[in-house]
């Protein structure tokens, strides 16, 4: 295992692109801090016919942009594919509609939160010995570092 885990620090070129498109949407995140799940995945949230009646394991919380949580989503696509893409981009523009303006820089924010949870899950898996989902990560993070600010492929072109 060392082997492997020498040979991925010997080439962070992805690690490296990431974070440098990453320093360049700064400037389109807000200052503005609030409670963040940051793991709506592995059946973390219960629900019942009213609606959420319980959300477990908070330890991926922290504060941020609300945003970050659903751009955790898109991201995890590829792991569940009984989600449907298109439907969470309509409910969440349905919802950004009805209570207030669409948020600013909404594609460039979603872009930045997309390469950091990215980065994140490519750490870890790199921590864990996981190269297989590791190759995954870096494929995300290729994709994503090279792209203009929200002209992810990740992103709908309508959101």
């Amino acid at each position: 295992m060392a082997g492997r885990a020498g040979r991925f620090r010997d080439r962070p070129r992805p690690v490296e692109a990431g974070l440098s498109a990453l320093a360049a949407l700064t400037h389109c995140l807000p200052d503005a801090r609030r409670l963040i799940r940051g793991d709506l995945l592995s059946r973390n949230a219960l629900a019942g016919e009213a609606g959420i009646t319980g959300v477990l394991d908070w330890g991926n919380a922290l504060y941020g942009d609300p945003l970050y949580d659903a751009a955790w989503l898109p991201l995890w696509w590829p792991w569940y594919p009984g989600w449907r893409p298109g439907d969470l981009h309509a409910a969440l523009l349905t919802h950004w509609c009805a209570t207030g303006p669409t948020p600013a820089h909404l594609r460039e924010r979603l872009h930045a939160y997309l390469l950091h949870i990215a980065l994140d899950a490519l750490a870890y898996c790199a921590y864990r010995g996981r190269w297989d989902e590791v190759r995954a990560h870096v494929g995300t993070v290729l994709t994503l570092a090279p792209a203009d600010g929200g002209e992810s492929v990740l992103i709908p072109a309508g959101a």
